[in-house]
């Protein structure tokens, strides 16, 4: 029996190849359209600005919900600051940060090595985001993100997940990152995640909220 391409079978191809060639994986891309569909907007702060601002002076007068990432690119050893709101938001956060629509972005080492944290209190008092060190970070094939999600629970009180991701091509790698930035949350008693790593990674990279991870939101 003969084979023959659909027109929708060819768009597949080209948008696949497109893919490859902008060395855009799928993934980010669907992370992003899906992310979308919740009516966030993925926002990228300038850097400078916590240069006379402390982010726990920023988050605690944010609208609940909304996702404060930290990161640094598996290419690069730059800070990046993110902040992920509802889109009836974004015109505050733009005027008050000078924050720009961002693409999401990559830490992730192909077929390297991850670790996964999460946190079981967030004191913002004792903890400044913009201040974690990322220095054992090299330049190339390591990456890092700290990711706070807000969002009410029941009784409509605050509950946030935190968490820490690192990537890097070996695990001794992944494990000297991981101490850098854990030494900076020590008061927090940062969690290791020992089993469903995958499962934890999924969450993160699409921003979705664990209850099992919760903890409570005194700044809401």
């Amino acid at each position: 029996m003969p084979f023959y391409l659909t027109p929708t079978t060819i768009a597949l191809i080209i948008v696949f190849m497109l893919l490859l060639l902008t060395a855009m994986p799928a993934s980010r891309v669907l992370r992003h359209k899906f992310f979308l569909r919740r009516r966030f907007v993925l926002l990228e702060i300038p850097a400078n600005f916590f240069e006379s601002h402390k982010a726990k002076d920023l988050l605690e007068n944010l609208p609940v919900p909304f996702v404060f990432e930290v990161a640094v690119h598996h290419l690069g050893k730059d800070k990046h600051f993110y902040l992920s709101v509802p889109k009836t938001h974004v015109a505050q956060v733009i005027a008050q940060t000078g924050a720009e629509e961002a693409d999401d972005y990559n830490i992730y080492h192909s077929g390297g090595s991850h670790l996964g944290f999460y946190l079981k209190s967030v004191n913002l008092i004792s903890l400044d985001l913009a201040s974690i060190d990322f220095s054992r970070i090299n330049v190339v094939g390591e990456g890092a993100v700290i990711q706070l999600i807000v969002k009410y629970g029941g009784q409509s009180r605050a509950s946030a997940n935190f968490r820490i991701l690192v990537s890097a091509p070996t695990p001794y790698q992944a494990q000297e990152v991981a101490l850098g930035l854990n030494s900076s949350m020590s008061d927090s008693r940062p969690v290791t995640v020992s089993k469903n790593l995958q499962v934890f990674i999924h969450r993160l990279t699409y921003r979705e909220f664990d209850e099992e991870e919760a903890v409570g939101w005194s700044n809401a």
